[in-house]
């Protein structure tokens, strides 16, 4: 239990029986052996709930009547556990299972926030029907348009939204899919350019892309620069504008437009203006905090600065090695991999207490990997002992 609660006694009858009955129907458990807590099966929960409308009497509390006429409690106590879990933590035989609890509570508790949340695990399952038709009774149940503007869910893979949003004709695309699943991405897509957020999250990948043709990476690049324009980045946010911006320049050919970008990029990082408040918040916290603490904090720092740094560099050397400057571009991708190394360290001390943790760098070390593809791996030493 995170927090204790009193109810007023009113609330509450004088009836043992029934107070008893009501937590147990109110937290689908009773107190066992040993005063522990066990789970009560679904025809358990409905049996004492039964017994507690047959126990009930019209004067009681409209607290208790509302819990004892609540068909769904057991449900919303079942899914409870799974909601405090990431995607990845949960196996495939529990979400065959989480899907059906939430699809009988869609059917007798009908919410916004229940359809969408089945939408995104029949997506996870790789239903995507299924999940189209979940995020239309979302809609239905919202009432109007506005839905499709603020709708977070996905009813296709990241990089088949960014083909649809930004290669060729877009309708007779969207034909090619069932008739629920076209009607949320039409919906979807049409409202991106409304959705300065959204779209951004979705040009920064598709910039990132190297098999899209030339015409996407131009249309992403005005998108970009119509956001820039329209929205300007707010404090601390133009080192991840920047880069995006480089990335688009660097599709289209524009490698020197690119460079210029972020070497400014680059003497914004180093400002003194920008790592003195760091400093000074880390030193801060010493006072508040134990060492261990701090210490995180510190590798926080130094993880989120690293991967910026090999996004930043990767991107450099390869404007760098296209503008035909090979020996700053190698220098550019050397430091960068530093950073690279750096953060695979970090990456295998966080899996040694969660193994299963999906990579939060894998975009920079993405950059990186094809800046290495392009120049190539380091040049080995001259070996002195070579035969002449």
């Amino acid at each position: 239990m995170d927090e204790w609660r009193f109810l007023p006694a009113a609330e509450i009858s004088d009836d043992p029986e029934v107070a008893r009955l009501w937590a147990e129907v109110l937290s689908a458990a009773e107190l066992g052996t040993g005063s522990i807590m066990e789970a009560l099966a679904e025809e358990e929960w409905q049996e004492r709930r039964r017994r507690l409308l047959d126990r009930l009497k019209p004067s009681d509390s409209p607290l208790l009547w509302t819990v004892a006429r609540d068909e769904s409690t057991w449900l919303r106590v079942q899914l409870e556990e799974y909601y405090h879990n990431s995607f990845h933590l949960i196996s495939p035989d529990e979400r065959e299972r989480l899907v059906g609890l939430l699809s009988r509570l869609c059917a007798t508790s009908p919410t916004i926030d229940g359809y969408e949340r089945l939408a995104e695990w029949h997506f996870i399952g790789g239903h995507r029907e299924e999940a189209a038709e979940a995020y239309l009774s979302a809609r239905r149940i919202a009432g109007g348009e506005w839905y499709w503007r603020f709708f977070p869910g996905h009813v296709v893979d990241g990089a088949t939204e960014e083909l649809l949003y930004l290669v060729g004709d877009r309708e007779a695309r969207l034909r090619a899919y069932p008739p629920e699943v076209a009607e949320v991405l039409g919906h979807r897509l049409r409202n991106l350019e409304a959705d300065p957020d959204t779209e951004s999250h979705l040009l920064e990948r598709a910039v990132r892309r190297r098999d899209l043709p030339t015409d996407a990476y131009e249309r992403a690049a005005r998108r970009w620069s119509a956001n820039e324009r329209i929205y300007p980045p707010f404090p601390g946010s133009e080192k991840d504008r920047s880069v995006t911006s480089a990335w688009a320049l660097l599709r289209v050919g524009k490698d020197q437009e690119a460079l210029d970008r972020l070497v400014a990029s680059e003497a914004w990082r180093r400002s003194p203006d920008l790592a003195a408040p760091l400093d000074v918040e880390v030193d801060s916290q010493i006072e508040k905090w134990n060492r261990d603490m701090v210490k995180a904090l510190t590798e926080m720092r130094d993880s989120d600065f690293a991967k910026a740094r090999l996004d930043l560099l990767s991107v450099m050397a390869m404007a760098e090695f296209r503008l035909g400057r090979l020996r700053e571009a190698r220098a550019r991708l050397d430091l960068a991999r530093r950073h690279r190394d750096f953060l695979v360290q970090i990456d295998s001390r966080m899996r040694e207490t969660r193994p299963s943790s999906p990579r939060d760098d894998a975009i920079e070390i993405e950059s990186f990997l094809e800046a290495e593809r392009l120049i190539g791996p380091p040049e080995l030493p001259d070996d002195p002992f070579a035969p002449e």
